[in-house]
């Protein structure tokens, strides 16, 4: 599949309307037509064709890559003081400094 075949416009072909008389509970038929499976491929098509959704779907991705970067960057200079503090101390420093929380948590305050 083409990039530019995602955001082609394609004519919709009019729903199947279903009678009530089509609805037999032994092949599994409701008063909307066979129930099937969840098919992610259609689902895809679905979102390939309909324009408000894709715009929606795009929309939301673009809103939560914002959010992601904003906590990264909220966070950097805490992620930037552990990267020293590992320079400075090693691996065996940061297990020190653990091993000295869990005891306090362990044996509590006393």
């Amino acid at each position: 599949m083409d990039f530019k075949e995602i955001f082609a416009t394609q004519h919709r072909q009019r729903p199947q309307y279903y009678t009530p008389y089509q609805f037999n509970n032994e092949n599994n038929y409701s008063l909307y037509g066979k129930q099937e499976k969840f098919n992610p491929f259609q689902l895809l098509e679905s979102i390939r064709r309909n324009k408000k959704l894709k715009i929606l779907i795009l929309a939301t991705l673009a809103i939560f890559l914002v959010i992601i970067i904003g906590i990264i960057l909220l966070l950097l200079p805490l992620i930037i003081n552990i990267i020293n503090y590992i320079y400075q101390h090693g691996i065996s420093g940061v297990l020190e400094l653990i091993m000295d929380h869990t005891n306090k948590l362990w044996h509590g305050a006393e």
